[in-house]
């Protein structure tokens, strides 16, 4: 299991008293449980508020303004750099994908900028 979360969730026991906290780090934290069958479960809780929360600054912050090369388009949680494929897309240097992703409306949340790439 895997998810970003408010904080009221990033606090919660994901396994409701059946694991443990691995790790309790301020943006992350780590629950395992044994489901009894060999078998452990991981559940990592990452907390984006703060993220999102200086995204949405930058954005207001840089209306009418552009923006261009060595500007950032935008910040995302590693997990979701990683499942998106963003990762596979900046390796395969594949910038209309990048392109196209960022532009979704899905992703507004992690822009800095308005407009489109």
């Amino acid at each position: 299991m895997s998810g970003f979360e408010s904080y009221a969730d990033f606090l919660r026991d994901p396994f409701n008293g059946s694991g443990f906290l691995l790790t309790d780090e301020p943006g992350y934290r780590v629950w395992i449980r044994d489901r009894g069958d060999g078998v452990m479960e991981q559940c990592v809780i990452t907390h984006v508020d703060p993220l999102l929360d200086s995204n949405a600054e930058a954005r207001a912050n840089n209306i009418g303004k552009r923006w261009g090369d060595g500007q950032v388009v935008g910040s995302v949680p590693l997990d979701v750099y990683f499942k998106s494929g963003l990762s596979e897309a900046n390796t395969q240097r594949d910038k209309k994908w990048i392109a196209n992703w960022w532009n979704n409306s899905d992703h507004q949340k992690f822009r800095r900028f308005e407009g489109t790439v």
